[in-house]
């Protein structure tokens, strides 16, 4: 087997897991314990996930992974992170407001 087919296979391996979690897992999760979702974070979510699988494309399109490519997943978990903080604190910032009594002057 060569290194090319090897890094394929690995990668095929790698995204079915992947959409097997997000698939699979997920789904028995949600007959578990039902729960809403809103929208934002579906979409939010779906595309961190998606931006994942193009970085792993990428890489293999390459054949090898550099300390670079290990890095840009760090960097897009980081920014995943960054972006649920972000929307919690303003969604948090905007039910306040709603919620907060009128004054008038």
């Amino acid at each position: 087997m060569t290194i090319e087919l090897m890094t394929i296979v690995l990668g095929i391996q790698v995204m079915g897991s992947s959409l097997f979690v997000a698939c699979v897992v997920l789904g028995v999760i949600a007959i578990a314990v039902p729960f809403t979702l809103t929208p934002h974070d579906f979409i939010r979510d779906v595309i961190f996930f998606l931006a994942s699988l193009v970085w792993l494309f990428y890489i293999l399109l390459d054949s090898s992974i550099s300390s670079v490519d290990s890095l840009g997943f760090v960097i897009v978990y980081i920014v995943y992170i960054a972006v649920v903080v972000s929307g919690t604190f303003t969604r948090r910032d905007k039910a306040s407001a709603v919620g907060a009594p009128q004054t008038t002057m």
